[in-house]
């Protein structure tokens, strides 16, 4: 043991004059739902292409054109709810 442990005096009940605040109920982890609902909605707007695509585009263009405008948005929401799980 090195001489430095011996140059403080003894500390002896460190804390005992303490105000101790009693707690409430702990707050729910927000980020972590807001991510779980965004999570859900980038899956829905992705489902949402999907049969986008099938009942209303009658050629591979019109479905192209389709998926292009609606599946960024999903994608960035997803993204969007991973990054608020973290």
């Amino acid at each position: 043991m090195s001489s430095s442990h011996y140059s403080r005096p003894p500390q002896g009940d460190v804390g005992s004059d303490t105000i101790r605040i009693p707690l409430g109920k702990v707050p729910k982890n927000v980020r972590r739902t807001n991510g779980q609902f965004l999570f859900c909605i980038g899956v829905l707007l992705l489902i949402a292409d999907g049969l986008a695509m099938k009942y209303f585009a009658e050629g591979a263009g019109e479905a192209l054109v389709i998926a292009g405008l609606i599946m960024p948005l999903g994608v960035l929401v997803i993204f969007c709810a991973l990054e608020a799980r973290k």
